[in-house]
């Protein structure tokens, strides 16, 4: 499992900027990183300067802007993942998209109720109608055992966001690619019943020596 600190680093901001609260944005220890060097190598050299003076403008803002005001306590140990991992913040995150979509979460520090936490929002996330695929387990945040799983949760619930018309705050990244459901007519339908595979039509149907053993076309 690896980290994209480009990621992480959106993640956090728009928890902040949207929660009005501070996060300690520190990477975790021991843990691999998609560093900027090796994802240079996927750009071409425009692309590459491009990302970089973002860089540099998002590190200058960060550094000059005021520090939001919190209604959490201001903590500068522990990394990202241990700021979420009581759930109180991922709560109050899905709270700010859909009023009372989480209810029952408390701060505590026993682990039992910060796993129950989790599961809450975890939920949220399903009645917010996140993807499957694209929300976290609790011993991938708990346990740590996938990080990234996090980031990807967090991402999704704002591509969620940017659906909501009665939403108007800050959002990250992309909108869930639209659904396309294709309806058939009762017709065409009963049409397909009858129609004979390519591969099963029999050998004098069609010319042996335009296909190969596979059943695909010659050029």
């Amino acid at each position: 499992d690896r980290i994209d600190p480009k990621h992480q680093a959106q993640a956090c901001q728009w928890i902040e900027e949207l929660m009005g609260i501070k996060i300690n944005n520190k990477l975790p220890p021991k843990f691999s990183t998609i560093d900027e060097n090796e994802e240079k190598d996927f750009m071409d050299p425009e692309q590459a300067n491009i990302a970089q003076e973002m860089a540099m403008e998002a590190h200058s803002s960060q550094s000059l802007s005021p520090s939001p005001s919190t209604d959490l306590e201001e903590d500068d140990t522990g990394d990202f993942y241990d700021k979420l991992k009581d759930g109180i913040i991922l709560c109050k995150l899905l709270n700010k998209i859909s009023p009372g979509i989480c209810k029952g979460y408390k701060r505590s520090r026993v682990a039992f109720v910060q796993r129950a936490n989790l599961t809450i929002f975890i939920e949220g996330c399903r009645k917010l109608g996140v993807s499957e695929i694209d929300i976290m387990d609790t011993n991938d945040l708990f346990e740590r055992q996938r990080l990234s799983s996090v980031l990807k949760t967090i991402f999704a619930i704002s591509a969620k966001a940017k659906e909501m018309d009665d939403f108007d705050g800050p959002t990250i990244g992309f909108k869930y690619a639209a659904k396309n459901e294709r309806r058939f007519s009762e017709n065409t339908m009963k049409k397909t019943k009858t129609v004979t595979p390519f591969m099963t039509r029999p050998a004098n149907a069609m010319d042996r020596k335009m296909v190969d053993n596979y059943g695909v076309i010659k050029i």
